[in-house]
């Protein structure tokens, strides 16, 4: 992965949101990590944007998912509606999740390494 990599990519897939780019690309994320992160994770139960943008066939009514970059996962655009979350909710029970065995450290240092 380098930046003219991810440049090529935002005009294969028609990407109209540049930021990225605009905002130092690459040697900026760089920078960015050096300075250290805040990991930040949640779950998310919405009727609006329903997660499509991460694993769905599509994340908009309009995109084809033969088009490059459109498909992101195996999951219907149709799926993930108010009404399907209560079914959901009404067959197992309360939309929940656990993080768990969580590590920080350098790379390398957190596992022992696998023969």
């Amino acid at each position: 992965i380098d930046q003219p990599m991810c440049e090529e990519q935002l005009d294969l897939f028609k990407t109209p949101n540049r930021g990225f780019v605009e905002l130092g690309g690459l040697k900026a994320m760089g920078g960015a990590l050096k300075r250290g992160m805040v990991l930040s994770m949640s779950i998310w139960d919405d009727d609006f944007g329903r997660m499509l943008w991460l694993d769905a066939e599509r994340a908009k009514i309009d995109e084809d998912p033969k088009d490059p970059g459109v498909r992101r996962g195996p999951c219907p655009f149709e799926y993930g509606t108010d009404e399907d979350l209560q079914a959901y909710v009404k067959k197992y029970g309360p939309v929940e999740v656990t993080f768990s065995k969580l590590r920080v450290g350098e790379i390398g240092t957190t596992a022992k390494h696998v023969a």
